[in-house]
């Protein structure tokens, strides 16, 4: 599991309902069906079960609980490397080195890029100009990374945050910000105005409605689509929430503390503490489901499905689907050609999920 009891361990420890239709009209269910993706997950940078500093070659890298991702425009993948306080870069080449920070050393210092600190960077989102935005968990803040290597505090450190993690941008610039330990999800403008957008600062709770008086309990990664509706994880919850643009919150898939693994349509559904949240480009939500040790897909129909690992079977053994093992997958993000990086922090490695079509069972 990992938000609210992950957040903390980790701190201590170290396809559409339209295209069904369509199918029936014309016959072509099976060939549909036929077609589904699936992921042949592979291991992708660090060594499983050996945690470290190493830069270099793919299979010399080390990480030491890697959490949130980010693919750049030219296509490196970024990677918040926890519990070494530091933002790593994987280049398109293959080759890992260290971006921002000092392995090792927490801290709180902005400044350029090998003398800034932080303390446990978790999440990553990239901006239209290619500023690179990092929650900083433990100095409560967003740190913003320009691409020119200065590294300052974009928001927060003054009682604004607690505990920042998942960030999304949308279309007007405007960064979305689940502040997890203060159980709300917040806003801020690119004229770095913070405004709480749902939920209110309690002890959390699991109330759908109207964004002011809607509630959420360690909300933890966020997604924003195309029609700018607003996707939560709320891990403490067990759920994946959806805010609209009008500002109403549902609950898309899952039931409220209901922790376990099924597979189901929305409220049929179950997770245990819901994590990372990607959007592929059907439209499709895939979900890091820590607790599980699994990788989950919800449809644009909310049609919830495994897609990777076993319920309960933790590991590090490559493979396709289900036959592949995950310990506590955190982040993840889409690359070139639909392929899909996890973050496998108790592992201390990045996995690689390449698409393949596979014929239902």
């Amino acid at each position: 599991m990992f938000c609210h009891d992950q957040v903390f361990r980790l701190t201590m420890k170290h396809t559409t309902l339209l295209h069904t239709c369509l199918a029936l009209l014309c016959g072509t269910v099976a060939s549909a069906r036929a077609q589904e993706v699936a992921y042949a997950f592979t291991n992708y940078a660090g060594l499983p079960g050996t945690a470290g500093t190493n830069d270099g070659p793919l299979v010399n890298a080390r990480f030491h609980n890697p959490a949130g991702l980010a693919v750049s425009p030219d296509g490196s993948l970024f990677v918040a490397d926890l519990l070494n306080h530091t933002v790593r870069r994987i280049s398109a080449a293959g080759v890992v080195t260290t971006f921002a920070g000092s392995p090792g050393q927490s801290g709180n210092v902005d400044g350029p890029t090998a003398i800034a600190r932080f303390n446990q960077p978790f999440f990553l989102a990239f901006d239209k100009a290619t500023n690179l935005y990092v929650s900083d968990l433990l100095n409560h803040s967003i740190r913003r990374i320009t691409p020119a290597g200065q590294v300052s505090t974009f928001v927060g450190g003054d009682g604004q945050f607690n505990r920042p993690a998942g960030m999304a941008f949308d279309a007007g610039g405007n960064l979305y910000v689940a502040d997890t330990a203060n159980h709300v999800i917040r806003v801020v403008t690119p004229g770095k105005v913070v405004v709480t957008l749902a939920g209110k600062v309690s002890d959390g709770g699991s109330a759908d409605g109207v964004a002011a008086t809607a509630q959420f309990y360690f909300p933890s990664a966020l997604a924003v689509d195309a029609e700018a509706n607003i996707y939560v994880s709320d891990s403490g919850n067990d759920t994946v929430r959806r805010i609209t643009p009008a500002g109403i919150v549902s609950t898309l898939a899952g039931a409220a503390l209901r922790k376990a693994s099924a597979d189901g349509n929305g409220p049929a559904a179950r997770f245990y503490q819901p994590y990372g949240l990607s959007l592929d480009s059907k439209g499709n939500m895939i979900v890091a489901d820590p607790g599980n040790h699994t990788i989950r897909r919800i449809s644009p129909a909310g049609e919830v499905t495994t897609v990777g690992g076993l319920p309960g079977q933790e590991g590090s053994a490559d493979g396709i689907g289900k036959s592949a093992r995950f310990s506590n997958p955190s982040s993840l993000v889409f690359g070139a050609a639909g392929t899909l990086f996890i973050t496998d922090p108790f592992n201390h490695r990045v996995t690689r999920g390449t698409p393949v079509h596979q014929s239902p069972k």
